[in-house]
Order: C-alpha cells, then structure tokens, then sequence
C-alpha cells in the first residue's frame, strides 16, 4: 500500500461525523421504543432510576461496538466511508477478520482516543494495525 492510497484526513473526520450520526439516530430510536414498550407496561418510573442509568449507558456502548463491528464486518466499510470511499484493510492490505475488527473498535473505548489524531494516526488504526483507504 502506498502513502497515497490513505484516506486524507478530512475523509476521516467526515466519516466519523456521519458514524456518529447513524449510531446518534439508532439510539433515538431504541430510546423509543423503551420508553413506548415501558409506558404501555406501566413501568415508566423506570426511566428515572439509577439503574435505568447504568443500564442506558451500557448499552450505548454496545450499540456503538455493534455499529462499527457490523458494518466493518459486512463491508469493510461503515455508512460514513462508504459516502466518502473509505474503507478499512490490514497494514497488508487484506480484508480484516473479526478478531481484528473487535479490537480495532474496543481500542475506540479509549478515553482520549479521538485526540490521537492530532498527533498521529488514530490509536485504532496504530495498535490494530488496520488503515482507512480511498477504494
């Protein structure tokens, strides 16, 4: 892989902007739909516990693991690198496999992780060693 095949920087931040996007909008939904599912079953002071807290906040977490390993599965490319022509591969070049893909979104989990770039390559693209490329 040559330097040029990288996607530019832009690119990157265009499509964690629409990721972000898509991952924003399915949390909507499924925040919907509990609410409706615990309001017709009388359980809506539910929303208003500690617990419904910790529980909303997990599964954020996994609904964004999900999002990301889904579609990086699927396509070697999410919504957002899909519109710009991105998609990600190994360091080598080949189509990731799911070991690589979970670790390359666990590493999202980082705190400060989105920062990486100002400085580098993103800590998910170094540590796992994928790349995001023009197709």
């Amino acid at each position: 892989m040559t330097q040029s095949n990288k996607a530019a920087k832009w690119k990157r931040l265009v499509n964690y902007t629409i990721d972000i996007i898509g991952y924003l909008i399915i949390c909507l939904v499924l925040g919907y739909i509990l609410g409706f599912v615990l309001a017709i079953t009388g359980n809506d002071d539910f929303l208003e516990s500690a617990t419904f807290d910790v529980l909303s906040q997990l599964v954020a977490l996994i609904v964004l693991f999900a999002y990301y390993f889904f579609f990086e599965l699927l396509a070697a490319a999410t919504p957002g690198k899909l519109i710009t022509g991105t998609r990600v591969i190994s360091r080598q070049g080949d189509t990731l496999d799911a070991g690589t893909i979970a670790l390359r979104n666990l590493i999202r989990f980082i705190p400060f992780e989105p920062f990486s770039f100002l400085f580098s390559e993103g800590w998910h693209d170094k540590w796992s060693k994928t790349t995001v490329v023009d197709k």
